[in-house]
């Protein structure tokens, strides 16, 4: 024991020894709190690491689901692509005509899939309807429109999840063509 160390577990001159044995008793304590706290960093750090874990495994199972999402939506729309761009190249490489009805109802079904999925195609073309700018914007950019205002739907808006994706083209009731 070196010299320094002897001399403080000596009693102190006037000094009752019952104080350095609380000394002590407090270095113990010090020294067991010391010790648990180790512990506790050393399982705090080890729960961090589960969490990283865990954290990066449920990415990679979303990352997952959303694209087994994406490739089931793509097998349902894979047969109207596919016939769209053949009509395409009939169309436009064959130089053969197409009924239209035959074009509309490969859209159509194209549009029930991503319906299926979650898309909304909003307003009806034609339909008379209130304006508002956070579902329509003008069809002409000379056109001021406001809110309130009646206003014909020339073109669907289009939304995912209640999100507008495409608002709908609309244009002032006056300047609709009636039928004579």
């Amino acid at each position: 024991m070196s010299p320094k160390k002897a001399k403080l577990q000596e009693p102190i001159a006037g000094k009752k020894p019952e104080r350095n044995e609380k000394l002590l008793e407090f270095e113990r304590e010090l020294q067991s709190v010391r010790l648990e706290l180790d512990e506790h960093k050393q399982l705090l750090k080890a729960a961090r690491q589960d969490l990283e874990l865990h954290t990066r495994q449920s990415e990679t199972e979303a990352s997952q689901s959303v694209y087994e999402h994406l490739e089931k939506l793509f097998q349902e729309i894979a047969g109207p692509a596919a016939q769209l761009v053949t009509q395409d190249h009939i169309l436009n490489v064959q130089g053969k005509s197409l009924k239209a009805a035959d074009i509309q109802a490969v859209s159509n079904r194209l549009i029930r899939v991503l319906q299926d999925y979650g898309l909304e195609i909003r307003e009806t073309i034609g339909e008379t309807v209130v304006f508002d700018k956070n579902l329509h914007q003008s069809l002409s950019s000379e056109e001021e429109i406001k809110d309130g205002e009646q206003v014909i739907v020339r073109m669907c808006g289009v939304s995912y999840r209640g999100k507008v994706l495409r608002l709908a083209a609309v244009s002032k009731q006056s300047n609709v063509d009636e039928p004579r």
